[in-house]
């Protein structure tokens, strides 16, 4: 007895020790760095247009993880690799959505007598355990689970120090002490990113969010029998994805990873109510809103990943058990030609997301269900297909989810410029002033601004009149900082607004949300909307302006590329889309010379009141019915074909006589099935051509309203 406990307890202790990864690192890689990318991320424009940084995701960055300078991408791809090392932090990546509270969510297995033996935290709460490095996983034994600290407040703080500290190389003391700089807070920020994604990724794995551990022990790749169980969907995701170049197995995991990513709406970042994960970011993986039953939600986007990964899909070992969802009920069987023998699969057509190859009948599947009347769970089993159309499925949400979560990291945005205090005759007194241009509120943070030294290139805060910091702006509704008094020879600034953004509060040595905005000096003016008078001004040195009416409708407002010159759109007056797209383009000209910077002459609108003196310059109309003189000439052939596959049931009964006078009187027991060989019909064996031929012309007919609308047929701009 002695020496079964101490077996037992040296597999469990090896067990304890092997990673629980998911997708294998190299393919974790793949999809933080497909997220990443220009066409499925925020990130780019954020750099560029925010930061000040116009090579945007290609800037290149002191690698972390991995030695060497590594452009944005490569750094998000970095820390979504190494966030399974060492093996034991993968064992904070499992998250069961059905069970409440969180704490008890996480990976719970190999139970003696009820208690768990091997154990790890949530991958929801550990997303936000400034501890990580330290925190305890049982494997039975208690070890930490090492490997840093890269949690959202991490990454917060990362950013900030990016945004904020003095140099922006590294400076090496007397000593040797390392001062880290502005360009290894940002390497740093990019790579908690990518660990933040690849748990976003995990949780799109249904062994992840099932309680399935899957142990992989191999030697020379050969998996050692009775200890090792490697989780089926991931490793075959991963051999497509190490598939030779161009091989059939690599573009089959290329076309799955490129996919339209599926994206979650905006309204999924709801409050949490959690101390341990307060940031909505945690609800990216679940939001509580599937109870384990009720199936009608388990296509939506505002769903957890985790959620619809675990009533959606089965894993090796919780085939049609352990869940009520996904259940046999409802499931239609099909058969289908494999390796030139013909297996059985089963679709789920209802109850979430529709699967063709859902499951597949192993060998016992017939002989199991003669013998009791029902296939064992045993009996069923996942293929090469089934995980196949399991990943067209999950990979493209993998994807969606983690561009959501870069995406609301970066989702502040200050809409204001540098412009001269009216209140002041001092021209180095300035104020932050424009409007929030991020989907939340600004809520009681602090705006401050840094300034760039034009000779040693340090960053310093900027010297404030005032002692209040703090603002409050709803979405798109006006933003003013305190009074600051600059340096005149600076010509570079960063204003950084640090505080509640949205349900994103601060707390402890978490600054909550971080917004950064790039400012390349004073602009003496300044336009505006008033939102007290209804009216756009012109904010000068010399005081506040309104502007004419003939420029009161005007959106979009921005100066040309002479300084007494604006232009703005004019909303179209009749129009089927919401918001109206603009129907003309206006130019106006302030009637003063070019380059003067004094006061403009205004003049009287008749009701006694002055306005600025303009004219317009020249409004046009968008070119509504411009041919591009292109021609897309289409055409397809798909050949279908169809096979109807037919075979006879015949059940064996014998009449077993009750009354040995009454030769009726008695019942048919079942003996047996037989089940003839399938016999395969082709029903459909044709060749159907699809062609068309159409001009891009950019008309009205054509134009695409807005995302809550559908897309013109067979094009739109």
């Amino acid at each position: 007895m002695r020496k079964r406990t101490l077996g037992l307890l040296t597999f469990l202790v090896i067990l304890g020790n092997s990673p629980l990864g998911a997708y294998d690192s190299l393919t974790h890689r793949e999809i933080g760095e497909r997220a990443a990318q220009s066409t499925v991320s925020s990130i780019d424009r954020v750099l560029k247009d925010d930061l000040g940084i116009p090579a945007g995701i290609a800037e290149r960055f002191e690698g972390q993880s991995v030695p060497g300078l590594r452009n944005v991408q490569e750094l998000i791809g970095d820390g979504s690799l190494f966030e399974d090392v060492p093996g034991r932090r993968s064992f904070n990546h499992f998250h069961n959505p059905l069970v409440s509270p969180w704490d008890d969510a996480g990976l719970r297995t190999f139970s003696i007598l009820g208690v768990p033996l091997i154990r790890g935290q949530s991958s929801v709460l550990w997303q936000q355990n400034p501890s990580q490095d330290s925190t305890f996983v049982l494997t039975p034994i208690p070890s930490l689970s090492g490997g840093g600290n890269w949690s959202w407040q991490d990454a917060r703080r990362h950013y900030l120090n990016a945004l904020t500290r003095t140099r922006k190389e590294d400076v090496t003391r007397e000593g040797g002490q390392k001062e880290p700089g502005r360009d290894t807070a940002f390497a740093e920020t990019f790579e908690a990113l990518g660990r933040l994604t690849h748990l976003i990724q995990d949780a799109s794995v249904p062994a992840h969010v099932r309680n399935d551990p899957h142990p992989e022990f191999s030697i020379f790749g050969t998996d050692l029998p009775l200890i090792s169980n490697p989780d089926g969907y991931e490793r075959h995701i991963s051999r497509l994805r190490g598939a030779a170049r161009n091989s059939p197995a690599r573009n089959l995991f290329e076309s799955l990873v490129n996919q339209p990513p599926k994206r979650p709406s905006f309204s999924i970042f709801a409050s949490t109510g959690n101390l341990q994960a307060p940031v909505p970011v945690a609800r990216l993986i679940d939001t509580d809103m599937f109870g384990g039953l009720n199936s009608e939600v388990l296509t939506n986007t505002d769903l957890g990943i985790a959620e619809y990964t675990n009533g959606n899909f089965l894993s090796d070992d919780t085939i049609v058990s352990d869940f009520a969802l996904p259940r046999r009920t409802g499931l239609i069987d099909f058969f289908e030609s494999e390796d030139g023998k013909f297996r059985r699969y089963f679709e789920k057509g209802s109850e979430g997301e529709l699967v063709r190859h859902f499951v597949a009948e192993s060998a016992l599947y017939e002989p199991v269900n003669i013998e009791l009347g029902k296939p064992m769970d045993e009996a069923l089993i996942l293929t090469r297909r089934v995980y196949e159309d399991y990943g067209e499925k999950l990979l493209p949400r993998a994807v969606g989810y983690s561009a959501g979560l870069l995406d609301y990291f970066f989702r502040g945005k200050l809409d204001v410029d540098l412009v001269p205090d009216p209140d002041s005759s001092d021209p180095t007194v300035v104020r932050l002033s424009g409007t929030n241009g991020s989907p939340d509120k600004l809520d009681g943070g602090t705006l401050t601004l840094y300034a760039d030294d034009p000779l040693t290139g340090e960053r310093r805060p900027v010297s404030a009149l005032d002692s209040n910091f703090t603002v409050v702006a709803d979405p798109g509704q006006p933003v003013e900082s305190a009074k600051f008094q600059i340096n005149a020879e600076a010509e570079r600034f960063m204003a950084v607004y640090k505080g509640k953004l949205g349900n994103e509060a601060p707390q402890g040595d978490f600054p909550g949300g971080v917004i950064g905005k790039v400012l390349g000096g004073v602009r003496a003016e300044s336009i505006f909307f008033d939102f007290e008078s209804g009216k756009y001004k012109l904010r000068t040195v010399d005081g506040v302006f309104p502007l004419p009416p003939t420029a009161g409708s005007l959106k979009n407002i921005r100066w040309g590329d002479l300084d007494n010159t604006f232009v703005g759109t004019l909303p179209a007056t009749t129009f089927t889309c919401f918001p109206p797209p603009p129907d003309q383009l206006v130019s106006f000209k302030i009637n003063r010379p070019l380059g003067s910077s004094e006061m403009p002459p205004l003049v009287d609108v008749g009701d006694g009141s002055k306005v600025v003196s303009t004219d317009l310059l020249k409004a046009l109309g968008l070119p509504f019915g411009l041919y591009l003189g292109t021609t897309v000439n289409y055409s397809q052939a798909v050949h279908f074909k169809q096979a109807l596959v037919t075979y006879d049931i015949t059940d064996n009964f014998v009449f077993v006589q009750t009354d040995p006078d009454d030769p009726n009187a008695g019942f048919y027991e079942f003996k047996s099935r037989d089940i003839s060989v399938p016999e395969p019909e082709t029903v459909v064996d044709e060749t159907v051509q699809f062609s068309q031929n159409f001009p891009i012309v950019l008309d009205q007919a054509h134009q695409h309203c807005g995302p809550v609308t559908p897309f013109p047929r067979p094009y739109s701009w």
